[in-house]
């Protein structure tokens, strides 16, 4: 007796089944896609300059801008044409200008913050100042005494050595060290008097800036 297996597949209930749910699946798929590329429409122009709507837009016209439509004619979204070699140069630099811009309103922002914290009013920038170049003064009095002593007692050595020179007597050399150091503490000294003379300028042009911003800040 010949026996037929129940597991033959086309007569099988769920195979049928499974078929028929795998091709409403595919059909599905395909009208979704189908109308997800139909939803929208491209606006452009063609080489004469005409204005053409179609389903898709050639390769070519892309970087020249496009509208995107809705299927009802309204806008979707703007495209801007590709900016040309110049153009993005004009950008890049426009946008480095107004970095610096920004950079340089922080910057002021900063110094102004931290001036505020300093001084109240522009009237305490002012007796700072005075502070400041009245020490600057009185550095460059002691340091103005200091060298009339040593210049006394240069010249008294020079003497000294001028008169031993006179008497045919060698000049010893401890005294000709003691002259060249001498000397060079009055050159040192001479141009320590000279670089607290340029400080006070800056001090007063530094604290003069201070007191005008200071007027602008607080009005007063």
């Amino acid at each position: 007796m010949k026996i037929r297996s129940k597991h033959t597949t086309c007569g099988n209930p769920q195979f049928a089944i499974n078929a028929l749910s795998l091709i409403l699946a595919i059909c599905v798929a395909v009208i979704s896609v189908e109308s997800v590329a139909g939803d929208y429409l491209y606006r452009y122009k063609d080489i004469k300059g005409t204005v053409v709507i179609d389903q898709s837009i050639p390769p070519d016209k892309v970087s020249l801008g496009y509208t995107i439509l809705n299927q009802n004619g309204t806008v979707y979204k703007v495209i801007p044409a590709a900016m040309t070699i110049e153009e993005r140069a004009q950008r890049d630099l426009v946008e480095a200008e107004n970095a610096d811009i920004r950079a340089e309103e922080k910057r002021r922002t900063t110094n102004d913050e931290q001036l505020l914290r300093s001084f109240s009013r522009a009237e305490d920038a002012e007796r700072a100042r005075e502070r400041k170049i009245a020490a600057l003064d009185v550095i460059i009095d002691i340091t103005n005494g200091n060298m009339i002593r040593l210049r006394s007692k240069y010249e008294n050595d020079e003497s000294r050595a001028a008169a031993l020179e006179r008497t045919g007597i060698a000049v010893p050399p401890t005294v000709l060290e003691n002259l060249s150091s001498l000397n060079r503490q009055i050159e040192e000294s001479e141009q320590f008097v000279k670089e607290k003379e340029i400080e006070k300028i800056e001090v007063h042009k530094v604290f003069d800036q201070y007191v005008v911003r200071l007027r602008e800040l607080t009005g007063h």
